[in-house]
């Protein structure tokens, strides 16, 4: 469907999804962006693992979030930094 708005609009397309379980529900990741005819440029993978290879992916108990309206965005997108990593290449 995604690819569909690219082609009758003729703009780029980036459809994002979210990966891992919530609750009972499963997201499968499968973001893509697509140039204006509908091809599929770049496609994320379907796991934390695979999106993030050389971090630990953990879950974690989020409930304590819910009485102050938090949500598990306000910290996903947290990297802490880890005393003694080795420097990333660039």
């Amino acid at each position: 469907m995604q690819r569909g708005h690219a082609i009758a609009n003729s703009v780029r397309v980036a459809a994002v999804n979210r990966v891992g379980d919530e609750g009972d529900i499963r997201f499968f990741g499968s973001s893509f962006v697509t140039d204006a005819f509908g091809n599929v440029l770049s496609r994320a993978g379907k796991t934390g693992e695979e999106v993030f290879p050389d971090r630990e992916v953990v879950g974690i108990d989020c409930t304590a979030m819910v009485p102050g309206f938090g949500a598990i965005h306000c910290i996903s997108q947290q990297q802490p930094s880890v005393q003694g990593a080795a420097p990333r290449p660039e």
